[in-house]
């Protein structure tokens, strides 16, 4: 089961900010899947009243224009989120699995995996169960650099999971893990999709990125 946020959802919002609005510009139109969707923050923005019971910052919103298709494990979170979606169908709900089964939800334009550390069972139940546009773009969060740095767990994107032992192969597996071990799978992934554009940061051991991509 992927984990439920924290109260401290977003680090360097402003960076998850220019990721999404650089990308955003190949979204064709239709509603985004968002998952781990906490109080609704990518959104609609972050809160400068302190309203959220949390420490407030100033994040512009991305999606206030779109229909939101929002789960969140933390109930209390879905209620604030909403509240400051009306325009979405928000649900408590575990995230490795498709929440949306049981409607219609028309082709997923943007999908945010914003899941701080385990993005990959629910991006894989999504594109597996879930009506995506012919254009669809995507942003990921991911900690799983941490955990080879740190015992040598290497969990795949696929889900499977090996130990690394060699510290120079811990070294190169934290190094290239986008490049050589995400992004590869990713491509095979997706087809008859492909990569139109791609861009990636990192903070400390956590890994942000963002692709856009096209059938056909």
């Amino acid at each position: 089961m992927s984990r439920a946020l924290t109260r401290h959802q977003h680090l360097d919002p402003h960076r998850k900010y220019l990721l999404r609005k650089r990308l955003l510009r190949w979204a064709s139109a239709g509603p985004v899947y968002m998952p781990f969707c906490g109080d609704g923050d990518i959104a609609v923005g972050g809160s400068k009243d302190g309203a959220l019971k949390h420490e407030t910052y100033e994040f512009p919103g991305v999606y206030a224009d779109r229909f939101v298709f929002g789960a969140d494990l933390d109930a209390e979170r879905v209620a604030v989120c909403r509240k400051r979606i009306p325009n979405g169908d928000i649900r408590v709900a575990n995230c490795d699995f498709w929440p949306f089964i049981d409607i219609d939800t028309g082709p997923i334009a943007v999908a945010d995996f914003d899941a701080w550390a385990e993005p990959w069972p629910c991006f894989r139940s999504f594109w597996k169960s879930a009506d995506k546009a012919d254009r669809v773009v995507m942003f990921f969060t991911d900690a799983h650099r941490m955990g080879i740095m740190v015992d040598g767990t290497f969990v795949h994107p696929d889900g499977t999971k090996t130990e690394i032992t060699n510290l120079t192969d811990r070294r190169a597996a934290f190094h290239f893990y986008l490049s050589k071990f995400v992004w590869p799978w990713f491509e095979e992934y997706i087809e008859p999709y492909r990569v139109v554009d791609k861009m990636r940061y990192l903070r400390g051991m956590l890994t942000y990125w963002g692709a856009a991509i096209q059938r056909g």
